[in-house]
């Protein structure tokens, strides 16, 4: 059957799986109205069989244009419209088993990021969710090779040609983009000497990137996605260059005087999971407590104590790290540093770990209730993260 010839036929009504196949393989393109009923009559294990078999035909039709071009099409189409890590990972384990998986993976890129699609009413949408689509792409194939090495043909070829057309729509305002490429290159950064990519697209974006996200953190409708996806990319900004440091700490600094309570909850939540995290390199670690040794000089400058006992708290997270004690050496030294903020940083050197919080207890809040907490959120992944987060910007804004 020529590809596309059964005009007449459409998406509409399909409750199986075997004539959802059948469509596939007419070349019949999903359509964005088609899809609330097709997550309705189709099961979740069904909608993985169903991405499984557009992985495999993408790998057979990769070198076909024109049929290559509906298949991710309608790929993204349904991915936009179902966000599931579960489909996601059905589409890329069937793509990877599949002989020709690194043609049919350069062929995805190219089509997903330089096609103009037949859906252009909602081509936005689908741009956004097609340089997600490839980040986690690149993602997926790394951890792959690091498990099996050797079982991705051409694996850093492939991983290249992703980086350079990711890099190429780094102009792009879109914020679920952006969040996209944030973790990509964070992703990518990791224990690399080199993360020009990183501290170029921080460059570039990260200013705005993280304003949204601690607005979003201090937003009770948005903190819980905001705080999983600040735990699990803020590490990698630790890591960047003293450009990216600098953006960090204007974003730290105005959102502690703007949201004293709030952000001293994030600061004690994040510095906590720096240490739950193992594979937490000790450069952030180190880079972290300096943010909140610089992040003590102002409240100091500004007479903050409740703030500056919720600081040293944090500082305690650090204990038995060598460089704690320079750090509070450095601050001591410092003459513009309040006399009872010095003496509060004396104790903190010298007293029990287990007995600071006591020592400090002159500054705790009278308040009384249950302790404060963020709510969480750590079972969405990065694509749902972004989608989530981006889709608040567009809300926003209308």
């Amino acid at each position: 059957m020529e590809l596309g010839s059964e005009t007449n036929k459409s998406w509409k009504g399909t409750k199986s799986v075997d004539a959802a196949f059948s469509l596939i393989d007419s070349g019949v393109i999903v359509r964005w109205k088609e899809m609330r009923s097709l997550k309705k009559d189709l099961s979740d294990e069904d909608q993985c069989r169903i991405l499984r078999y557009f992985a495999t035909k993408l790998c057979q039709q990769s070198h076909n244009r024109l049929a290559s071009e509906i298949l991710v099409e309608s790929f993204l189409i349904w991915i936009a419209n179902s966000i599931k890590e579960s489909l996601i990972i059905a589409f890329f384990d069937q793509l990877f088993q599949e002989e020709g998986h690194d043609q049919a993976c350069r062929t995805l890129v190219e089509i997903a990021l330089t096609s103009e699609v037949a859906e252009n009413s909602h081509d936005e949408e689908l741009y956004s969710m097609a340089v997600a689509l490839i980040c986690e792409l690149g993602i997926a194939i790394k951890e792959f090779e690091s498990r099996t090495p050797g079982s991705f043909t051409n694996a850093h070829e492939v991983l290249d040609h992703i980086t350079t057309y990711l890099l190429s729509v780094s102009n792009n305002n879109n914020t679920c983009i952006r969040l996209s490429l944030l973790h990509y290159f964070g992703y990518n950064s990791v224990q690399k000497s080199d993360k020009s990519a990183f501290n170029r697209v921080m460059n570039r974006f990260g200013h705005t990137v993280l304003d949204h996200l601690f607005s979003s953190l201090f937003n009770k409708k948005s903190e819980a996605i905001s705080l999983q996806y600040l735990l699990e990319n803020l590490p990698y900004v630790l890591e960047s260059d003293s450009h990216c440091q600098r953006i960090l700490h204007e974003t730290f600094k105005y959102y502690m005087l703007k949201k004293p309570e709030r952000f001293a909850l994030f600061i004690q939540t994040f510095t906590e999971n720096l240490f739950e995290h193992k594979n937490t390199s000790n450069n952030a670690r180190r880079v972290m407590l300096q943010h909140i040794g610089a992040l003590f000089k102002v409240v100091s400058e500004v007479n903050h104590k409740v703030l500056a006992r919720e600081l040293l708290i944090a500082m305690q997270h650090f204990e038995g790290e060598s460089f704690k004690i320079d750090l509070i050496n450095q601050i001591l030294q410092d003459t513009t540093i309040r006399p009872v903020f010095k003496e509060l940083l004396n104790q903190l050197k010298s007293v029990d770990s287990s007995h600071f919080a006591e020592t400090v207890a002159q500054f705790r809040s009278p308040r009384r209730g249950r302790k404060p907490s963020f709510s969480r959120a750590d079972h969405i992944g990065t694509m749902g993260q972004v989608s989530f987060l981006g889709n608040l910007e567009l809300a926003r804004a209308s």
